[in-house]
């Protein structure tokens, strides 16, 4: 592999980042805005939606050591606009899936055209089935801070890979206020980029970089003292306080219900695996080449520092059990799975584009990602030949097309090393151990590994042009016309989905009746399954889906949220969920009305929202569909 061939100009990656910058605004207009978690922090710290200051909910965001956050509450506090703030949030999503996959491509395929292919094959879904136990979406969804939290490590992953020193240190050492979970293999990295520059003597350099670092912890240390000067004491006394202690309830809520801390089997692990071997083998290659460190080994480090991350975090999850230390699980390690599909799609790309040998011919294998983005663009079209069964289990496009480009960059590799025997011995036995492995767990994936590596074969057995030719210009503007076609047609299978800001029927006439009683404060009380009740009614909610998986990120709240849920749904966190006795439906159903009664008097509470299938003791003001709107006896008169 080549490493000498000329990196694209600065002018060719600020273009491409501009192209992606406005893409991204104008896809999301077109899609339409959709909520963002920050929404409703943003809600609460601005005061727009008034909380009580012991709830769970309001204790989070006042000291939740999150940029993200308090941005988007500077945003609602300029600009008091839903569409603004989470229209943001939504561009900044889409930027941190497609920028990664353009900028790490363009590094190690050389020309910006590859980098584009990336992210438009990242924003077909192709590497979604490659998560960890926190699910990928390329996408802008709801839960955004851990998207664009890994999306940002990855972009420091290219500062440091493309030498941009300065740049990966500041940006290291701000990443705590971004997302700091996500944050241990970025120090590994520093720490090893660190270390090999200082081994090269280029320590001025490296001193003038660790200055840059030094800003960013500055600044992060700036941002931790004003969270902990907004943090409020936990309650003493009312209906929040708990006498129950917290590791019992975190401890059970962590082994029994938060999926997002344990290692699942899957392509995830697959995907991770994968990534080592090739990236090693082809780092490997290129070190003997140009006994240096090239942006294939620190993508290499990097890939190979999340799987001592997952693995070692598994084996001490298994020695600890269920006294595993807080501090080993909070921070999500398993998520960082994530980062790696991004890093495997760069090394495939840049094995079937890269020139080998000083050769000047474009390997025929590249044709192979043309033909995954039109596969990409007309596979959907394929369930009216094959049927939707067949489709969904054989061609759906993200089952299957990452592993046939992983076997064609495994034959790509092959042939560069076939006139050094012991180099392709040592990489062809370990790679068909690796089929055979997979074969195990997953055959299709084997099989389409294998198709790969047979097309690519065959493709390099069909006579290369040379590249300099005008055949060659234009097989480059071919597929810079195509990746056009594509971001169009991604942009209207968007547009066919366009929802803005979607707000269900029921929920939009909640908010006007309780606007014409201008019932601000009223807090509402809805199922444990519902989500966005604040956002889209603007009032504060007793407790909803989202708020026991505030007992991961802050233990000291779980006293009072199981006190919620218990009193509430009749749910307790530190027990299995076999245990848990009646469902909640029922606790709902059988409650009288004077238990209701106690119920909202004690946490101040106006109104119950519930499906219609439940009946409650309580009298209804309002219907919809099937959702029905009841008042606690006691609230106040309307």
């Amino acid at each position: 592999m080549n490493e000498n061939e000329k990196h694209p100009s600065r002018r060719a990656i600020a273009f491409g980042i501009a192209l992606w910058v406005v893409f991204a605004i104008i896809a999301i207009g077109i899609r339409g805005v959709r909520w963002d978690e920050t929404f409703e922090h943003a809600q609460v710290l601005t005061g727009q939606t008034p909380y009580p200051e012991g709830h769970p909910l309001f204790r989070y965001v006042r000291e939740a050591f999150s940029i993200q956050t308090h941005l988007s509450a500077v945003l609602l506090r300029a600009t008091s606009s839903a569409t603004v703030v989470c229209g943001f949030r939504n561009v900044l999503y889409l930027l941190t899936t497609a920028l990664p996959a353009f900028l790490l491509t363009t590094l190690v395929a050389r020309k910006a055209i590859w980098g584009h292919v990336a992210a438009l094959l990242t924003l077909q879904h192709v590497l979604i089935e490659f998560d960890g136990s926190y699910p990928l979406a390329a996408w802008p969804t709801v839960y955004s801070n851990g998207a664009i939290g890994g999306g940002y490590a990855l972009l420091v992953l290219y500062c440091f890979a493309a030498g941009r020193l300065g740049a990966a240190f500041f940006l290291t050492g701000l990443m705590p206020c971004v997302h700091i979970g996500q944050m241990p293999p970025v120090i590994g990295l520093a720490v090893c980029v660190v270390c090999w520059t200082w081994r090269c003597g280029d320590r001025t350099t490296m001193r003038r970089a660790v200055l840059f670092g030094v800003l960013g912890v500055a600044v992060s240390a700036a941002f931790w003292l004003f969270t902990r000067a907004l943090a409020v004491p936990p309650p003493q006394q009312g209906p929040y306080f708990s006498t129950e202690a917290a590791g019992p309830i975190w401890a059970g809520y962590t082994r029994y219900y938060d999926q997002h801390r344990h290692l699942l089997p899957g392509n995830g692990v697959v995907g991770l695996l994968g990534a080592v071997l090739l990236a090693g083998a082809a780092a490997a290659q290129t070190g003997r080449d140009l006994n240096r460190a090239g942006p294939l080994t620190w993508y290499f480090v990097y890939a190979l520092l999340v799987t001592v991350a997952v693995f070692g975090s598994f084996a001490l999850s298994k020695l600890f059990g269920a006294a595993l230390p807080f501090a080993l699980v909070a921070w999500m390690p398993y998520r960082l799975i994530n980062h790696v599909p991004t890093i495997l799609l760069a090394v495939i790309i840049g094995l079937l584009t890269r020139r080998f040998g000083g050769s000047s011919e474009l390997p025929r294998a590249s044709l192979l990602l043309v033909g995954a983005l039109v596969f990409g663009t007309l596979g959907p079209g394929l369930v009216r030949l094959v049927g939707r069964e067949a489709y969904a289990r054989y061609l759906t496009p993200e089952a299957c097309v990452l592993f046939v480009l992983y076997g064609a960059a495994v034959a790509a590799l092959c042939l560069h090393l076939r006139q050094e025997r012991q180099s392709i011995v040592s990489l062809c036995v370990p790679a068909f151990v690796a089929v055979c492995c997979l074969a195990m767990y997953h055959q299709f994936g084997a099989f389409c590994a294998a198709l790969g590596g047979t097309l690519a074969l065959g493709l390099h057995c069909v006579p290369a042009s040379p590249a300099p030719t005008p055949r060659a210009r234009g097989r480059t503007l071919g597929t810079a016309a195509l990746c056009a076609l594509v971001a169009l047609a991604l942009v209207h299978r968007e547009f066919t989905a366009r929802r803005h800001l979607p707000v269900e029927p029921f929920l939009q006439r909640v908010r006007e009746y309780l606007d014409a009683r201008k019932a601000q404060d009223a807090m509402l009380i809805g199922p444990p399954n519902s989500m966005l009740i604040q956002a889209k009614t603007n009032r504060p909610v007793l407790a909803e889906s989202a708020t026991p998986s505030l007992i991961s990120y802050v233990p000291a709240l779980a006293p009072s949220i199981q006190k919620i849920f218990g009193q509430l749904y009749g749910v307790r966190f530190d027990t299995e969920p076999g245990d848990r006795g009646r469902p909640w439906q029922t606790v709902w159903a059988e409650r009288t009305k004077e238990q209701w009664r106690a119920l909202g008097t004690e946490y101040d509470c106006a109104y119950v929202i519930a499906d219609d299938s439940l009946v409650l003791d309580l009298a209804p003001v309002l219907r919809e569909g099937r959702q029905t709107l009841y008042k606690l006896p006691g609230a106040d008169a309307d």
